[in-house]
């Protein structure tokens, strides 16, 4: 049995290794708990090592790995789609499905967000729903994560005469001409709706 910190360490972990590919170092994993030191990283560690959670037959750097590499898409929080505003950090929830079930390619950069506001209902989009999402350049017509002068948004990118315009598909609800910077943070391949019964 684990307790609550040490699957915060094991999702850290999974989450780095989807990420870049590799184990994370104790510093890394420090950080990414903000623990004041690695100490009790490599507690938290030593007892998912005799748990049976992460490997313990590797020796060296960035050997912090589990023992199965689970299929799955980290959920980062919540995206608006209305007005934009500061992101939600990742909470480590995942959606155990393989990002091949949305035409993804195996090692691409796959992410989920939940949905809050109504500005994307007539492209089909809901509050709740999960907007799965990969890590590429937009097309036109695409409908991305943006990040507008540091905060986020989920809208239909257009393209007109040389410049771009992030539409809004619900009644309303006013398109985002970016004045400044626009980070697109990914493209929607895929959506998630959790039915009531």
């Amino acid at each position: 049995m684990t307790t609550e910190p040490q699957q915060r360490v094991l999702d850290v972990v999974r989450t780095f290794l989807r990420r870049s590919g590799r184990g994370p170092t104790y510093r890394e994993v420090q950080r990414a708990m903000g623990y004041a030191s690695p100490n009790a990283v490599q507690g938290h560690v030593k007892a998912l090592r005799a748990a049976g959670k992460l490997r313990k037959d590797l020796y060296g750097a960035r050997t912090i790995l589990p023992v199965s590499v689970e299929e799955g898409i980290p959920i980062y929080g919540v995206i608006p789609a209305g007005v934009p505003t500061d992101s939600t950090s990742e909470n480590g929830e995942t959606l155990e499905i393989n990002e091949a079930l949305f035409g993804v390619r195996a090692g691409a950069q796959v992410f989920a967000l939940r949905v809050r506001g109504s500005s994307m209902v007539d492209a089909g989009i809901l509050e709740g729903d999960l907007v799965v999402l990969v890590n590429r350049t937009p097309r036109n017509q695409d409908i991305v994560a943006a990040l507008i002068d540091d905060r986020s948004t989920l809208k239909r990118y257009v393209e007109e005469k040389g410049r771009v315009l992030l539409k809004a598909e619900g009644v309303g609800h006013r398109d985002i001409r970016p004045a400044n910077e626009l980070v697109i943070q990914g493209v929607m391949v895929g959506l998630l709706r959790k039915t009531m019964r």
